[in-house]
């Protein structure tokens, strides 16, 4: 017996194998609800598939979301939608990129602020690999002239 795939789908699995589908209601530009957890968010149809997930929800279920009785969207599976976001591009056009926690980056603090993390001065900052690379070299530069001029 020879069993034929439809998008890596096994086409011989019985509908009552398959994870059961979920209903969700977009309402406004930013509310999204199902199985009893709603959410705001700027995304709320991807921001509800992290929260459905963390609920306990099978990450391989589909959710159809549904805008005044029509349906609006489907996303494939709750891990795929958990795992994207949407942001404005350089040109203000809005594009899917990969999910990244919140509160993620370096904490830094204004030259001459007391040390301690509750301390004024100290604020939340987001810092790329380039940035914090540069400023490491520049460390090891000022570090290393010291040293040289006296030779």
């Amino acid at each position: 017996m020879t069993t034929s795939t439809y998008r890596n789908r096994d086409c011989n699995t019985r509908a009552s194998q398959r994870p059961a589908i979920i209903r969700a209601e977009l309402t406004g530009a930013d509310t999204c609800e199902a199985e009893g957890v709603t959410v705001t968010a700027p995304a709320p149809v991807l921001a509800l598939c992290r929260k459905l997930i963390e609920a306990g929800l099978d990450q391989d279920r589909r959710l159809d979301v549904y805008r005044a009785g029509v349906l609006a969207l489907r996303v494939r599976s709750l891990g795929e939608g958990a795992r994207l976001t949407v942001v404005d591009n350089r040109h203000g056009r809005p594009v899917f990129r990969p999910f990244r926690e919140a509160g993620c980056g370096v904490v830094t603090a204004s030259p001459g602020a007391p040390i301690g993390n509750s301390a004024p001065g100290w604020r939340r900052q987001r810092v790329s690999a380039p940035a914090i690379k540069r400023a490491e070299a520049e460390r090891l530069v000022a570090e290393w002239e010291p040293r040289n001029e006296g030779a």
